[in-house]
């Protein structure tokens, strides 16, 4: 399937509050409910992320979030078009 079909399932990222033994942490997740991760990543020049989370703050997931949907948004792979005969 071509990247741009996905949007739907992947976009609007969501930032959640995750609590483990008492411990609040905070991660990023895609509209279907899934963890960000590296398969993100795509196109030409991704851009450089080390870390996905779990983070200590909501803040830290926001930036993850804005930086992620700007990649997805503008870098990611477009659709291949047919030429017509």
């Amino acid at each position: 399937m071509i990247a741009n079909e996905h949007l739907k399932v992947v976009l609007p990222l969501q930032v959640a509050k995750d609590s483990w033994s008492g411990v609040t942490m905070w991660s990023v997740r895609t509209e279907g409910g899934f963890r960000v991760g590296s398969r993100l990543l795509k196109g030409v020049s991704p851009p450089n992320i080390e870390d996905f989370g779990p983070f200590k703050t909501e803040a830290e997931a926001g930036q993850l979030a804005e930086r992620l949907t700007k990649h997805i948004e503008e870098d990611w792979p477009q659709k291949k078009r047919r030429k017509k005969r």
